[in-house]
């Protein structure tokens, strides 16, 4: 290192003898540092695009991941608490009741405690029943789950990245984020853990809105193998009830005959 740095100072030692500038000509310098610009431009994309690449790979990794806990829950039945805090984390409300899923389409919402209250998806509606009220709410039931977190337990499987950004947390935690700007919710979280015969299923949902009202369920005495009856799905709606709203109609199916 001391010959180099010698060598080094004797040359600069001539160039000044000589009159002589070592630097660049103005238009070869303003070229190198064109392309220096350059070089420092296509890194900077090239990471960029790699670590986007990055980001949706692994958004995908982690949506796939979240498909395949959801695709055995052809059925699944449970208690569960809901407790709705607001944004500074004070109780609002909290109701008790038990729920039973038959995917894809159909779930049976029951609260118990502390006002009774249905919520019931057909296949074709969806049915929300305030016996304290005397009133029944119904409207089409692909119209009404864009965006909800009931969309996460009855739509088929295949059909969540195309509503939901999926952000695995670990430990069998997802965080959701809507694809709609338009939805209610500001994101979901949905965590999941095994039971006594070793399935994995869903432990807690967690719904945040725009406002940071949280709505927290917790299931408990959970099983993927019930055996629903159709009749629980069905709607039978109680002498003296007001109807708000309009059923679906049934989508058509191979064998449905021709409309003319």
């Amino acid at each position: 290192m001391v010959g180099v740095r010698g060598a080094k100072e004797r040359r600069q030692a001539w160039l000044l003898a000589e009159g002589v500038s070592e630097r660049k000509p103005e238009g070869q310098q303003m070229r190198s540092n064109c392309r220096r610009a350059r070089q420092g431009a296509l890194v900077s994309v090239a990471l960029a695009l790699g670590l986007a690449g990055a980001l949706h790979a692994t958004e995908a990794d982690d949506a796939a991941r979240l498909e395949a806990l959801l695709a055995p829950l052809a059925t699944f039945e449970a208690d569960f608490e809901q407790v709705v805090t607001d944004a500074d984390g004070i109780a609002l409300e909290t109701s008790t009741g038990r729920m039973t899923l038959n995917r894809p389409g159909r779930l049976r919402w029951e609260v118990r405690e502390p006002w009774p209250q249905l919520v019931l998806a057909d296949g074709i509606s969806l049915w929300v029943h305030e016996p304290d009220l005397e009133q029944v709410t119904v409207r089409p039931l692909a119209g009404a789950l864009a965006g909800t977190p009931a969309m996460l337990l009855l739509e088929a499987p295949g059909s969540l990245v195309t509503h939901f950004a999926v952000v695995g947390e670990g430990g069998g935690s997802f965080r959701l984020l809507p694809q709609d700007e338009r939805s209610l919710y500001r994101a979901l979280h949905l965590a999941f853990e095994g039971d006594e015969a070793g399935a994995m299923v869903p432990r807690s949902l967690e719904i945040v809105d725009h406002m940071d009202r949280t709505t927290q369920v917790r299931f408990t005495n959970a099983t993927t193998a019930p055996v629903p009856t159709p009749a629980l799905f069905e709607f039978d709606v109680p002498p003296g009830t007001d109807v708000i709203g309009e059923v679906g109609v049934p989508e058509p199916t191979a064998h449905s005959p021709e409309v003319p």
